[in-house]
């Protein structure tokens, strides 16, 4: 399994008013090595003052990646966690492990492994 981080800006798409449930799919920006089963993290970037920047959920790749008309990569993704209140982790703990907050990227399974340490490990399994 592979780990993924996805921005989501809040003036284009608010995922807090468009996700109906936890088992809500959804079509996300991607990269052609993701696969079914990844894991992709849902980064709140700082568009929104009223919003705290930080990685408030995460879904399940369940359909591989495919081409739009802008030859962008999307992947269907299912809602497995989604935190309203509050980021799971915020922004200053994120960047002591990420150096890239613009657009969907793998995550390093070592880093990975540290931000599992760090406050994850309640909603990856």
């Amino acid at each position: 399994m592979k780990y993924f981080f996805e921005p989501i800006n809040l003036r284009v798409w608010n995922i807090f008013i468009e996700i109906c449930s936890f088992s809500y799919e959804e079509s996300f920006y991607a990269t052609k090595e993701m696969e079914i089963g990844d894991t992709v993290f849902f980064y709140v970037t700082k568009k929104n003052n009223r919003i705290p920047s930080g990685i408030y959920g995460n879904g399940i790749i369940t359909k591989p990646p495919y081409t739009i008309d802008n030859g962008r990569y999307m992947a269907d993704v299912k809602i497995k966690y989604l935190r309203f209140d509050e980021p799971i982790i915020e922004f200053d703990i994120c960047k002591r492990f990420l150096t890239q907050f613009r657009s969907v990227h793998r995550i390093d399974n070592d880093i990975m492994v540290e931000l599992m340490k760090t406050a994850l490990s309640s909603i990856v399994n």
